[in-house]
């Protein structure tokens, strides 16, 4: 979250205040695919911490073993490459468009076709 705060936040900002895109292909690349890595790893981190709960309070006797700071080590692992891995088409597709009609400059998702996405 505080990636995300540090990040995401000062570069999207400028999607609201100025009426096209000046950042680049590199930052509309970046910044997109590491919004997505960040929700997944907020989403999966929830998910893992459920699980941890669930097997603390249901399986408490045995669940002594299999919580100790090297799973919870290597679960974070997993989930930041999992993250990573299933964030990389976002950076992928994401690409600057030109929008001769009015002159303008955007940073969007073009997939190559709906079937695609």
């Amino acid at each position: 979250d505080l990636a995300y705060l540090l990040f995401c936040i000062p570069f999207q900002s400028t999607v609201y205040m100025l009426p096209s895109w000046v950042l680049g292909t590199f930052i509309c690349k970046f910044i997109h695919y590491f919004f997505t890595v960040s929700m997944l790893v907020s989403i999966f981190t929830l998910s893992a911490m459920s699980v941890d709960r669930y097997v603390a309070i249901v399986h408490s006797r045995r669940s002594s073993s299999l919580r100790v700071s090297r799973n919870a080590t290597l679960g974070v692992g997993l989930i930041w490459l999992l993250s990573i891995a299933m964030a990389s088409p976002v950076a992928h597709h994401q690409s600057i468009v030109h929008q001769d009609i009015i002159n303008q400059t955007f940073c969007w998702e073009v997939w190559p076709n709906l079937q695609h996405k």
